[in-house]
């Protein structure tokens, strides 16, 4: 057998590990929906950007987010995305590689949700009534998923690398050009999670 042959073989194997993977994560992903749709009554589930080191999104979207455990953030212990329409959050804070950020586009269930005030240190549901935390009850642009939930809370989905032009790293972070994340149409995010 040559070295190609064998490196070909590794990547076949490994991408057939990952698939495996995704199903059964999305799997656990959706029978948590439907405990959480019958304890609550509504599951709550919404989309939500995870901002990710650049030599993370993949271990991210194959052992879940957050595998590498919960971090202090401005919102407290736990795992920190930012609402579908509010992705220069997550795009600000993420780590930079050589002008490349990376990002992951998540499903999340909110289930029963708490207002988490900026500064704070929680690291769980303040009652068993709650299953999240977020900044805003009316217009959430930040949510976290507490440790006891991390890995059944939140699917992800696909990992996104992106390159911001030199101006828009010039510029102000909630400048325009960092909001073009926050547009992206939600067909295309249909789409492409139907594709998993």
């Amino acid at each position: 057998m040559t070295r190609a042959s064998i490196q070909l073989l590794l990547l076949i194997m490994r991408r057939n590990v990952l698939m495996t993977s995704w199903k059964l994560g999305k799997q656990l992903f959706e029978q948590q929906i439907q405990l959480t749709r019958k304890l609550r009554g509504n599951a709550n589930v919404k989309y939500a950007w995870f901002a990710s080191s650049t030599d993370e999104p993949s271990s991210s979207v194959v052992y879940g987010v957050g595998h590498d455990w919960p971090k202090l953030g401005k919102y407290g212990y736990g795992v920190h995305l930012t609402a579908l329409d509010s992705g220069h959050n997550s795009a600000t804070i993420c780590d930079v590689d050589n002008g490349i950020r990376c990002m992951v586009l998540c499903r999340v269930i909110l289930g029963d949700v708490e207002v988490v005030l900026p500064g704070s240190k929680q690291h769980n549901p303040s009652a068993e009534c709650y299953d999240t935390g977020v900044d805003n009850l009316e217009n959430p642009t930040h949510y976290v998923v507490w440790s006891m939930n991390m890995k059944t809370h939140i699917y992800p989905e696909f990992a996104v690398s992106f390159k911001t032009s030199p101006n828009a790293e010039a510029q102000n972070r909630e400048g325009p050009n960092c909001r073009a994340l926050d547009q992206a149409p939600q067909s295309l995010v249909e789409s492409v999670s139907q594709s998993f």
